[in-house]
C-alpha cells in the first residue's frame, strides 16, 4: 500500500477542499448540521488517498481556502461553514474531484 502525505501542493489542497465542500453540500441537502466527527473526517480523507494527521489538518484549517470553510476544529468534532457563506468551489466541481479521488484510491488498492 502506498501512503501519500498531504502537503501544501495545490492539487492536494484542492482535493481536501472538494471533500469539505462535498460534505457541506450533503449536510445542506439533508437539512442537517454541517458537522462531522474529526476521526471520521480523517479516515474519510485517508480512504480517498489524502492521509493527513490531526496536526496537518489544524495547520491547513488556518489557511485559505479551508479557513473560510472550517468554522470549528476540535479533537472530537469538525464544523463547516453554514449556509449563506460564499464557498469558493461549485458543488459539481467538488463532486467530480471527490469521484476522481475515490477512483484513484480504488486503483491503488488493487
Amino acid at each position: 500500500m502506498i501512503f501519500t502525505e498531504i502537503d501544501s501542493s495545490t492539487q492536494q489542497v484542492n482535493e481536501l477542499t472538494a471533500l469539505v465542500q462535498y460534505l457541506i453540500s450533503r449536510a445542506s441537502s439533508l437539512n442537517t448540521s454541517p458537522t462531522i466527527n474529526t476521526k471520521t473526517f480523517l479516515k474519510m480523507s485517508g480512504d480517498l488517498g489524502l492521509n493527513i494527521s490531526w496536526s496537518q489538518l489544524q495547520s491547513l484549517a488556518q489557511k485559505q481556502p479551508l479557513k473560510n470553510m472550517i468554522t470549528s476544529l476540535g479533537s472530537d468534532k469538525l464544523s463547516f461553514g453554514g449556509e449563506g457563506q460564499n464557498l469558493t468551489m461549485p458543488v459539481d466541481k467538488a463532486r467530480d474531484i471527490v469521484k476522481k479521488m475515490a477512483k484513484r484510491s480504488m486503483n491503488r488498492a488493487k
